[in-house]
């Protein structure tokens, strides 16, 4: 099998001003933070007016009172957008993830893009009214305020059961680093602040090891179930809900030391940089004359 990346998701332009780049890596991240606190404003801004759609689920509260422009800056905003199809996407861990996670300390902007499963749609309505005041659902195509909050999230989250590529580069052009399961083409965009501080641009996690004996049928019964209660019983679905939710926390925690967090948007621009459609094109030419060989 041979993985061929993807181009960009959209035009290439450097997310921050080349300043503001190289002041973060020479250990000055207020240039870079300021601009990505811009990004903040507008996205709770646009936030405050798209919350008033009547088909959006739940709502999210400010600090100071339900007025979402007042949240404190040390409150970081989860951003996951994507079809809503359960056998890849995972919405579902994520919305088990979020109700693990301490009350208050984060937000969460989740926008499936259209109707899904009737028992997955129904977990999100009602984690959106467990969690009143830290989640809000937009299950359609969102006519304004996607952008912004794109570009203002805190970070981005990808917990994909799957993913052939993915499109961790939409927040990179947008300005915003990416927590996501460490699958398929994930691990070629996200650079894990773990593995390579110095390159990163967002987290990626493994869920703990599982009883291999039995790790095939755990798949088929998770990509089988019919609800999300029937993937809950499982060790292997578990432990993936365990993983995200820690990662989470991580990324909060890390998203509070400016310089490492600094450090992540300073790398976005390049690291969306190397990928392009001519080389897509250049793999995919070249594994067809090997094929003709």
């Amino acid at each position: 099998m041979v993985g061929v990346d993807n181009g960009l998701f959209g035009d290439f332009a450097p997310p921050y001003a080349a300043a503001c780049v190289d002041a973060a890596r020479a250990g000055r991240p207020e240039p870079i933070l300021a601009a990505k606190a811009g990004k903040r404003r507008a996205m709770l801004s646009a936030l405050q007016q798209a919350g008033k759609d009547a088909r959006s689920i739940g709502w999210l509260r400010g600090s100071r009172s339900q007025d979402l422009t007042t949240l404190a800056d040390d409150v970081p905003v989860f951003f996951m957008f994507g079809r809503p199809d359960p056998g890849q996407k995972g919405f579902d861990v994520l919305a088990h993830a979020i109700a693990r996670l301490p009350r208050g300390a984060a937000r969460f902007v989740l926008t499936p893009s259209g109707a899904g499963p009737e028992p997955f749609e129904s977990l999100l309505t009602q984690l959106a009214a467990d969690r009143n005041g830290d989640v809000v659902i937009f299950p359609f195509r969102m006519e304004s305020g996607y952008l912004e909050t794109m570009a203002g999230a805190t970070f981005v989250v990808m917990p994909s059961l799957y993913e052939p590529f993915g499109g961790a580069t939409e927040p990179y052009l947008a300005g915003t680093p990416v927590v996501a399961r460490a699958t398929g083409g994930i691990t070629q965009q996200i650079v894990d602040v773990d593995t390579d501080p110095r390159r990163a641009t967002g987290l990626l996690y493994r869920e703990r090891p599982v009883d291999h004996n039995d790790l095939g049928a755990q798949w088929a019964a998770i990509q089988d179930a019919d609800t999300p209660e029937g993937r809950r019983a499982l060790p292997l679905y578990t432990a993936m809900v365990d993983a995200l939710a820690d990662a989470v926390g991580r990324a909060g925690a890390l998203a509070a030391r400016p310089a490492a967090y600094a450090g992540l948007l300073a790398n976005l621009g390049d690291q969306a940089r190397s990928f392009s459609w001519e080389d897509t094109c250049r793999a995919y030419t070249e594994l067809y004359a090997r094929a003709v060989r």
